[in-house]
């Protein structure tokens, strides 16, 4: 009775949340909300800002600049704490004409999401940045697509990083950060950690990029799970100076060299978690459970993956969660 009265009072908040929520309106230059305030670049509105830059200039800490689409020729200097929202994705776009970083982030607490970020030698970069998060963005057609430099506790989610010379996604002597769902593809690299330890990479596609996939350089207590590396010459790299890394549930497909490993890491979750998925594992299943009867032998050292898997995402077999809603007077039932 307790948690359903506390289910009944959290859904009846949420609805009244939605019912006040603030709407986004094109004609308004700015907007008092509990957050902060909104400003407005592009659309048609009175007041409506031309530059990103200049309403990010008066914007203050705890403010949201809100960007209509369209192509917007600068380069941004984000200083301070606030959200940078674009409208679309794919047609709100940040184009830097070559400029050293497009969206150059020096602040914490920053967020930056639905944005196209292009042509500079970096699209997105933070320096010395913490507690960030980068959401929702294409970053391409540049040097590097998303760069973190010395910089810790921020989250780089659902980002298309495409098209770029260099890195796709690289962490440069930065810790305790997330970088979850993106798709990082056609780059030279695809996710690079150097001198960076502690970071969750997970449930990222690394697919078609030219050198390598995952790649780990100087790099230790990384935990890299469930993800796909695939159509590169190197799915996963580890250096001799990168250990005590835990790589399990990841698919490695179709890779020149699926994976290479100079150091001492775990490549496994143990039995029945189990470790990855080999395109290249010619063991067999004798038992059935869907794991292979003999390791995989990773090349360059002595690692090896103890539990490979027979089949992609071959951990993937929780029963479905199945959840129903009813209604009792004016509470609220809830079945799991």
């Amino acid at each position: 009775m307790i948690i359903r009265k506390w289910l009944t009072i959290g859904i009846i908040l949420l609805f009244i949340g939605i019912a006040h929520a603030p709407a986004i309106a094109q004609n308004t230059e700015k907007q008092s909300v509990s957050r902060g305030i909104w400003f407005y670049v592009g659309g048609s509105g009175p007041g409506n800002y031309s530059r990103i830059q200049d309403a990010i200039d008066n914007a203050s800490d705890g403010d949201t600049v809100f960007v209509y689409n369209g192509t917007y020729y600068e380069v941004l200097v984000v200083n301070k704490t606030f959200s940078l929202i674009g409208e679309d994705r794919d047609t709100t776009i940040i184009d830097g004409g070559w400029g050293i970083n497009v969206v150059d982030v020096s602040s914490d607490g920053v967020s930056i999401s639905g944005f196209t970020i292009r042509n500079g030698v970096f699209a997105i970069c933070l320096v010395t940045s913490s507690d960030n998060t980068i959401m929702d963005n294409t970053a391409s057609n540049s040097g590097y697509g998303i760069s973190l430099q010395s910089s810790s506790n921020n989250t780089v989610t659902g980002n298309n990083v495409n098209s770029n010379s260099d890195w796709g996604i690289v962490l440069d002597t930065s810790s305790n950060n997330t970088v979850t769902g993106n798709i990082v593809s056609n780059n030279n690299v695809g996710i690079l950690l150097i001198d960076s330890s502690n970071n969750t990479i997970i449930g990222n596609t690394a697919n078609s990029n030219n050198d390598y996939g995952i790649i780990l350089g100087i790099s230790n207590n990384n935990i890299i799970t469930g993800n796909t590396a695939s159509n590169t010459d190197f799915g996963i790299y580890l250096d001799g100076f990168s250990n005590n890394n835990y790589l399990f549930h990841n698919n490695l497909l179709n890779n020149t060299q699926n994976a290479a490993d100079d150091g001492s890491n775990i490549w496994d979750n143990g039995y029945p978690s189990g470790g990855n998925y080999w395109s290249d594992y010619t063991g067999t299943d004798g038992d059935g459970d869907g794991i292979g009867d003999t390791p995989y032998d990773i090349p360059g050292g002595d690692d090896q993956d103890r539990y490979p898997f027979m089949e992609p995402n071959g951990w993937v077999n929780e029963p479905d969660l199945h959840i129903e809603f009813s209604t009792t007077g004016i509470g609220v039932d809830a079945v799991i």
